[in-house]
């Protein structure tokens, strides 16, 4: 396949298919395709775009291009155009009617995301189909490095940032997927009053979702309140988990679960704060604890290779430019600790907004930026919700550039959080695909909303579970 920004030319076949759109369907066989994914056949020069959204009308198209040799120029030859069942996907070749131009955002060639625009507009010249924006899947310039003598004994390599991926020891990119654990003191505190509800996550757990789900990462959440009025925390609740992280070959991502303005000390107010065990804010956004809980989590387990930082859940109540010098404060105090760390830095607005990180990054190393995304959210500097072709091209502009994880997303009928299958959680776990960006799934837990599971006896899925899983283990 040709390199980034090489010319290729396009047969008006395509051309002619697509003019007949505007009014007629040029052919009258209806088909669904298989798969939605775009792909590319360096052997046998076959392109295929299985979906195709027709901009300004209700249709969609499933396309075959065959490469032709026509030397010295490549030209693609139109071999089928089927009509396919309209839906609502991101990161999937959009054709505009208006404009005459194809767009096919994430296009897999070998170790290369492409991202691949074609103008029909110029009939009097022949037709281009170029390569923009393309994203590797494996880094162009890294360098391995040895593993350090002063870290634990682990399967698992300590992991950098390279470029826009994140890498191991010897330079292949890592996909961290996984799923959230519930707040391991609020689950003892919470559920403990019900002698029949087990209040705590076990090796079990760890097994199972290594082994059964195929994860290779889980956040554990560690809610401010709770962690300033525990002073043992780390050594009753979250060493189990850090060991057993290691035993099962998952990385564990310690994140301090604020919300709020880190300046201010602004949150949003709980109609359960203050109320049974809570003994204030559960989102505490105080900074000075925030520093202090990173110091000691990150004292204890700076030589557990496989062990991540997230210093500040969701920033609220404050701007991208009023936010990042907070981040780079905290990155800091766990840097100065252990240089070698991975830190995970959220947007605001919830985490929901990462439009800022484009003109304004973190100026820090090993930084992974984290956007969080549920059935309801908006993003304010857009002025649009998470959904719209805005939002997800920004999305895409980052990860273009920099390491991102959807370090938090789910969906629930019947819960608070809302939202479906089809319309929501489909569409970003194709984004994800697409962006060859990790994620996380909120919760695996069978009472916190949403949850994944309905039993730790049995493991039985939710419908959101049962999704979460099958696309982990690739079904």
């Amino acid at each position: 396949m040709q390199s980034s920004g090489k010319k290729i030319f396009i047969n008006t076949f395509l051309y002619s298919l697509m003019a007949c759109l505007a009014v007629i369907s040029c052919l009258a066989i209806g088909q669904e395709s298989s798969s939605l994914e775009p792909s590319f056949d360096a052997q046998t020069g076959l392109l295929t775009l299985p979906y195709v959204s027709v901009k300004g009308t209700e249709d969609a198209y499933s396309l075959q291009l065959s490469l032709v040799e026509s030397s010295p120029d490549i030209v693609f030859e139109l071999t089928e155009g089927l009509p396919v069942e309209k839906q609502e996907i991101f990161g999937y070749p959009k054709f505009d009617l208006a404009s005459l131009e194809l767009e096919i955002p994430m296009l897999d060639v070998g170790s290369i995301n492409y991202g691949v625009f074609l103008s029909l507009s110029g009939l009097s010249e022949p037709l281009r189909f170029s390569f923009t924006n393309a994203v590797a899947k494996t880094p162009q310039n890294c360098t391995t490095t040895d593993k350090d003598p002063l870290d634990e004994d682990s399967s698992l390599s300590r992991l950098r940032v390279v470029e826009n991926m994140v890498v191991d020891d010897d330079c292949n990119s890592v996909l961290l997927r996984g799923v959230a654990l519930q707040g391991p003191r609020f689950m003892q505190l919470a559920y403990e009053i019900d002698a029949s509800e087990r209040h705590f996550y076990t090796e079990e757990d760890f097994r199972v979702l290594s082994e059964e789900w195929n994860v290779n990462f889980v956040r554990v959440v560690i809610w401010p309140e709770l962690w300033i009025n525990f002073p043992d925390y780390l050594d009753v609740y979250v060493d189990d988990l850090v060991a057993w992280g290691n035993q099962y070959g998952i990385y564990v991502l310690l994140g301090y679960h604020s919300h709020g303005n880190a300046g201010t000390g602004e949150f949003e107010e709980t109609s359960w704060a203050n109320d049974g065990f809570w003994q204030g804010s559960p989102y505490n956004p105080d900074k000075g604890h925030t520093i202090s809980a990173m110091e000691q989590m990150v004292s204890r387990y700076m030589n557990k290779p496989w062990v991540i930082y997230s210093p500040f859940d969701e920033p609220s109540l404050i701007t991208w430019d009023e936010w990042r010098p907070h981040a780079e404060e905290l990155t800091d105090v766990i840097q100065a600790i252990d240089p070698r760390a991975l830190t995970v830095i959220p947007g605001v607005s919830f985490a929901h907004d990462v439009t800022g990180i484009l003109g304004n990054p973190v100026n820090r190393e090993n930084v992974i930026y984290d956007v969080h995304v549920y059935p309801y959210s908006y993003v304010p500097s857009l002025g649009q919700p998470f959904n719209s072709d805005l939002w997800m091209d920004t999305v895409r502009d980052v990860a273009e550039v920099y390491p991102i994880i959807i370090g938090e997303w789910g969906y629930g009928p019947n819960t608070p959080i809302e939202g479906s299958r089809d319309e929501f959680a489909v569409p970003l776990l194709n984004l994800a695909k697409h962006l060859n960006i990790g994620w996380a799934a909120w919760i695996f837990h069978h009472l916190a909303p949403p949850a994944l599971i309905t039993s730790f006896e049995t493991y039985e899925t939710t419908e959101f579970g049962q999704l979460v899983k099958d696309t982990l283990t690739d079904r």
